[in-house]
C-alpha cells in the first residue's frame, strides 16, 4: 500500500494531525492557545516561551507532524519551505510600538525577519538541509512545484516539509505537509495537496 503524507492544520480554534483533532473549545487567545498545543504535546522546551507567535505557529506545526510520523534529527536530508501572506508583521509592529516607547527589545528584533521561524525549527531538530520562506498573497502552486521539483531532482533532500505559516494580530493559519518524492510523483496525491493549500 503506497504512503500517504503526513498533515497537520492549526487555526484560531483548531488543531488537526491526520484526523486527530484538538478543539479550542475555551476559546483561548492564540498566546494561551498556543501554550495549552504545547503543554498537549508534553514539549520540554523552555525556549519556545520566549518566541514570537509565527515561530511558536511553525515549531508546534511540526511537532505534531512528528507525532504521526517519526522524523530523524542531526541530518540534511529534510527540507523546509514555508509561505506567508504577513511576513513578521506582527513582530515588526510589536518592536515598532516599543520603539516609540522609548524600550525596544533585542529578543523582540530577532524575531522582525520571517525565515527566523526556519531557523528556530532547524535549531530545535538539528536540520541543516534546504530552508526556504516565500511571502505571497495567495499559495504559489508553481513556485512550490518548481522548488520540490528542484530539490528532489538535485537530491537535496529526501522529505520536504511544506507549510503556510501565517499569524497576524491573534490571527493564526497554520497547514503542513511533509512529503516524499514518491508521493509527489503521484499525480493524486499532488492533487490532495493543492487542495489541502487551497482551503
Amino acid at each position: 500500500m503506497e504512503s500517504q503524507p503526513t498533515y497537520c492544520r492549526i487555526t484560531d480554534d483548531l488543531c488537526s494531525s491526520n484526523g486527530q483533532k484538538i478543539h479550542n473549545t475555551q476559546k483561548l487567545p492564540a498566546q494561551q492557545w498556543f501554550r495549552f498545543l504545547f503543554d498537549h504535546l508534553e514539549l520540554e522546551y523552555p525556549k519556545f516561551h520566549k518566541m514570537d507567535g509565527l515561530s511558536k505557529l511553525g515549531v508546534l506545526g511540526v511537532e505534531f507532524l512528528k507525532t504521526v510520523e517519526s522524523l530523524p534529527t542531526e541530518t540534511d536530508e529534510i527540507a523546509v519551505v514555508f509561505v506567508n501572506k504577513h511576513s513578521s508583521l506582527d513582530a515588526d509592529l510589536s518592536h515598532q510600538e516599543q520603539i516609540e516607547k522609548g524600550s525596544a527589545s533585542p529578543a523582540m528584533f530577532v524575531y522582525t525577519l520571517p525565515n527566523i521561524v526556519l531557523g528556530e525549527i532547524a535549531i530545535r531538530n538539528k536540520w541543516y538541509g534546504e530552508q526556504q520562506f516565500f511571502i505571497k498573497n495567495e499559495w504559489p502552486h508553481e513556485l512550490i512545484h518548481e522548488y520540490i521539483v528542484t530539490i528532489f531532482e538535485l537530491n537535496k533532500a529526501n522529505r520536504i516539509i511544506i507549510g503556510y505559516v501565517d499569524y497576524f494580530q491573534e490571527k493564526t493559519d497554520g497547514k503542513w505537509v511533509i512529503l516524499t518524492q514518491d508521493q509527489f510523483n503521484n499525480e493524486k496525491i499532488r492533487e490532495e495537496i493543492n487542495t489541502f493549500f487551497d482551503k
